[in-house]
């Protein structure tokens, strides 16, 4: 591929559609909503001659740019429809038995193959099924990200007051259920163990940076998990740490030095509370 291939939707007439996929190399696409690189494994879709679009070899790239190309017609309503709800760039796993479909047209290379008007459709049908699976499959892997986004911030802000997964969920418009499956799926643990350890975490910085008592902070945060009354005298600030941290039913890990990092690193050797998790 030479850095003179470069083809533009407002310069082109014939108004087919495009699915260009690729091998080997890079390329670049631009449609309204920005420009893309193409590397191996990503494709895009398009009409020809929609002037918003275009793709070319990128300038300074000394690797040639391989892909695969279908041009095709009679799908233009479908191809508008996939590109408005997903966008136009696609990444394929490159085992898709599609893509390895497409790759065996290449035996055909620089000669003209018949096919029955049912086996087109198949071809073209098939395409455009795989990447409305592949658009729902990103869009649900986007909506999961901002579910656990929103979920970590609601907690980070409101770690004094009370509230519980079920709580949460709700305030997120959620299942219960869907909370808790998409953040052991994001992050590897349960919502009720993030935010435990997140209220314990808070808790130490309070003992380091205040002159409150255990269970002064205990009625600040309003835990869920009961705290029993501490003594009244001044303690040690990581003997409160440790304590605090015992009652809520985690493992403190004590380290040699009782400063901020210490016990940051102490609550993220916490252990799970001795309670079900939602």
């Amino acid at each position: 591929m030479t850095s003179n291939y470069a083809f533009e939707g407002k310069t082109r007439n014939h108004p087919v559609c495009i699915f260009q996929y690729t091998v080997e190399g890079a390329g670049i696409f631009h449609d309204a909503s920005g420009e893309y690189l193409l590397p191996k494994g990503t494709g895009f879709l398009c009409e020809a001659n929609d002037p918003e679009t275009g793709y070319y070899f990128p300038e300074n790239s000394t690797t040639p740019w391989i892909h695969l190309f279908v041009s095709f017609t009679g799908a233009t309503y479908m191809v508008r429809e996939l590109v408005n709800r997903f966008g136009a760039i696609y990444r394929f796993n490159p085992d898709s038995p599609l893509i390895a479909r497409f790759g065996n047209y290449q035996r055909y290379a620089n000669s003209i193959i018949e096919v029955t008007p049912g086996e087109g459709a198949s071809i073209i049908n098939g395409l455009l099924s795989n990447l409305a699976d592949i658009g729902e499959e990103d869009k649900r892997e986007t909506a999961n990200a901002w579910l656990v986004r929103e979920a970590r911030r609601f907690i980070q802000t409101h770690l004094e007051e009370n509230f519980n997964v079920a709580e949460l969920a709700r305030k997120l418009n959620v299942s219960q259920a869907h909370l808790s499956r998409v953040f052991r799926k994001e992050l590897g643990t349960p919502p009720l163990l993030y935010l435990t350890r997140e209220k314990i975490r808070h808790a130490c910085e309070l003992l380091l940076d205040t002159k409150q008592s255990g269970k002064e902070i205990h009625l600040r945060l309003e835990t869920f998990v009961r705290l029993e009354a501490v003594a009244r005298h001044a303690v040690d600030r990581a003997a409160g740490a440790r304590e605090l941290a015992g009652r809520m039913g985690a493992a403190y890990v004590p380290l040699p030095h009782a400063g901020a990092e210490g016990l940051s690193q102490a609550v993220r050797l916490a252990t799970a509370p001795a309670t079900p998790a939602r």
